[in-house]
């Protein structure tokens, strides 16, 4: 859920991220972070549901079945 300009800000190097698992997203944090959860906060205040939904098929998937129809 991150545009282009985020990444390059936070040293994200990422085309796609269809197949990214925990471990692949354990090494991918820049080493300027002090901690995986560090990073990971950092992520969601830039986060954007609506770029997550155009980048993954999966988390577009989840937000219109079980997101939108909720209200939630």
């Amino acid at each position: 859920g991150l545009d282009e300009s985020i990444c390059n800000n936070l040293q994200l190097k990422i085309k796609n991220n269809e197949d990214i698992n925990k471990e692949k997203f354990n090494t991918l944090i820049p080493k300027k972070f002090s901690s995986r959860i560090d990073f990971m906060s950092e992520i969601l205040k830039k986060f954007s549901i609506e770029i997550a939904k155009k980048n993954n098929r999966s988390f577009k998937y989840f937000v219109e079945k079980y997101c939108l129809k909720t209200g939630n």
